[in-house]
């Protein structure tokens, strides 16, 4: 029978529906990935979810993952867990050569537990990306992908509920996700230009409609249909403005803080970091500049200036 979007779990469903891509499992260069990931990673993998530009049809780019693991422990070793627990995820490069081309690929690794917990936090590092479109590349069974479909709906529904009360009245799908995810960039040193953070809406204009029709659904926001194709969205109600924006506020300001202890862990975790932050500062935003060697080295001692240096360009906000 068909799922409704009314029918309680109906988020869940449609989830797990969008995230079996048959194409991605016979993707030669992701099945190597996931292979070489299942490898790398210690303990029981309950799965692995890919994100990013190569859904979207960038090629010439890292392969992104999340592998979501039963125990940190096992998985990463006692201090590398100890320090996934504290400040998830733990962030690693892979790369490898498949019928002679090289594949490069970033992954995070987040215990089971800690991203149900995160799916609901306050800082929008998890949801925010796991409410863009994902797609399941390994699970360890049925069971867990409906389980993991749950979290997915979880990260959706916070998303809606943080960004609906900062609405200014009635807004279509589109506005409503690029107010989104303008926030949820602000809420991390990120190089994308604002271009291009609108253009994640467009590149799968079906997913995040239906994802706005089923919270309508659910309760979560408001609902008219202004024609037949394009209905308008409004939070249930219009008081706390205020609330919402001191919320925000202390959410980017707290974001930039955990952005810059993050990267400070992934060097210890990342193959040539410098290199790869500068391809990719380079590859969003267009500015380029040249790390020294002594930099690359010890990127934890002297990269600082070169991170001053490209704030004052504008290549990050």
């Amino acid at each position: 029978m068909k799922d409704s979007p009314g029918e309680p779990g109906g988020m869940a469903q449609f989830l797990e529906r969008r995230t079996k891509d048959t194409a991605l499992m016979q993707d030669r260069a992701v099945q190597a990935l996931v292979g070489a990931l299942q490898e790398r990673v210690g303990g029981e993998i309950f799965a692995v979810l890919m994100y990013g530009s190569y859904l979207r049809g960038v090629r010439d780019t890292l392969l992104d993952f999340y592998v979501v693991v039963e125990d940190y422990r096992s998985a990463l070793g006692p201090i590398a867990g100890a320090a996934a627990f504290l400040m998830p995820p733990n962030v690693y490069y892979l790369s490898l050569v498949e019928e002679g081309r090289e594949l490069r690929a970033k992954y995070a690794v987040v215990s089971r537990s800690q991203l149900q917990r995160q799916a609901g936090a306050v800082h929008p590092y998890f949801w925010a990306r796991l409410a863009q479109p994902c797609q399941v590349v390994y699970v360890k069974d049925a069971a867990a992908r409906r389980r993991l479909s749950l979290v997915l709906a979880a990260c959706v529904r916070t998303f809606i509920k943080r960004v609906a009360p900062a609405l200014q009245g009635w807004v279509g799908a589109e506005s409503f996700f690029d107010t989104g995810f303008a926030r949820t960039y602000r809420a991390e040193l990120r190089a994308e230009s604002p271009a291009k953070v609108q253009s994640i809406f467009r590149h799968d204009v079906d997913y995040y409609s239906n994802l706005l029709k089923l919270a309508a659904d659910e309760g979560l926001l408001q609902r008219r249909e202004r024609d037949e194709d394009q209905p308008i969205y409004a939070p249930t109600s219009f008081t706390g403005s205020t609330r919402n924006a001191c919320y925000w506020g202390g959410t980017i300001g707290l974001g930039k803080l955990l952005s810059v202890l993050r990267l400070v862990k992934a060097a210890a975790t990342f193959n040539d970091p410098i290199d790869y932050l500068l391809w990719k500062i380079e590859r969003h935003s267009g500015v380029t500049v040249e790390a020294s060697a002594r930099q690359r080295r010890y990127p934890l001692i002297f990269a600082w200036p070169l991170a001053w240096r490209l704030y004052r360009l504008g290549a990050f906000r």
